[in-house]
């Protein structure tokens, strides 16, 4: 039996046989729901780890779990849930065997967010996911340290300090801040833009 296009997983390969083969119908929507939500998990996944085979193998490896784990009353939330869930472990799993410079890392809050954010802005090609959130990973990284800080501070929870406190440390204004906030965001879509076209080219 054929593996569904693009999947390249052997879960969702087993899954697409059974179904074609006439088993239930909590098979096939297994299979749905997977195929469904496996752009924004790999966007997710990358945001943690920024190795791409590592990626696949977590990815693979929570789609087994699922297997194993599903419910024919799931609904595409529940099973969108327990799946972020499932790669949420995978990802600190590999991160704490591994673990990568912490230069390279945003906590989990962070990585969450942005890869939230780029599953909403991104349409539901699960390459072009992927290859943005790498592409914003990489420009994020680039940045100077002052400039990472303050994206940091804005969008981590797990920061201690705010921008309020941040203007007060550096002596600025609030305004200033945002304005040089704006500013970092501004250079971030270009060099994720630039980055993308690179990578067509």
């Amino acid at each position: 039996m054929e593996e569904l296009p693009g999947s390249g997983d052997r879960a969702v390969s087993l899954a697409s046989s059974l179904a074609v083969g006439g088993a239930s119908n909590e098979t096939v929507v297994f299979t749905e729901y997977y195929l469904e939500t496996r752009p924004s998990l790999r966007a997710y996944l990358t945001s943690f780890i920024h190795d791409h085979a590592a990626v696949e193998d977590c990815l693979q490896e929570t789609c087994l779990v699922l297997w194993k784990k599903k419910e024919a009353h799931w609904t595409l939330e529940d099973f969108r849930k327990v799946a972020f869930t499932c790669a949420r472990f995978k990802a600190l799993s590999w991160l704490k065997k591994n673990k990568p410079a912490s230069h390279l890392s945003f906590s989990p809050e962070i990585a969450q967010k942005l890869a939230l954010k780029a599953a909403e802005t991104v349409g539901a090609d699960g390459d072009t996911q992927s290859e943005r959130m790498e592409a914003l990973l990489k420009c994020l990284e680039a940045l100077p340290g002052e400039q990472r800080h303050l994206i940091e501070v804005r969008y981590d929870p797990a920061e201690s300090e705010d921008l309020v406190q941040m203007a007060k440390k550096k002596n600025r204004t609030l305004s200033a801040l945002y304005k040089q906030l704006e500013r970092t965001r501004t250079a971030l879509r270009n060099c994720v833009k630039m980055q993308l076209t690179r990578c067509k080219a």
